[in-house]
């Protein structure tokens, strides 16, 4: 038995189990960005690593990492 067929005489389970998994995946997310919040660095590189494959794809992830850290700074030390 499988264990989705445990659910599947409640009413709209369908929508219920997925929208579960993507409130889970949110928090997690939200607690993650919170706790290293205090670390300068791009915005959306705190929630997602689009923007880093984008570059890598693109062969330029290297010279990106190279920008932002002189932009924002080495992060030895800001770490708690």
């Amino acid at each position: 038995m499988a264990v989705f067929e445990l659910f599947d005489h409640l009413p709209g389970t369908a929508v219920l189990i997925p929208g579960a998994f993507v409130a889970i995946y949110l928090i997690h997310s939200v607690s993650v960005w919170y706790r290293l919040s205090h670390i300068p660095g791009p915005r959306w590189a705190g929630f997602s690593r689009y923007w880093a494959f984008k570059k890598a794809l693109k062969g330029q992830q290297t010279a990106a990492f190279k920008e932002e850290s002189d932009k924002y700074g080495e992060i030895h030390g800001i770490l708690k």
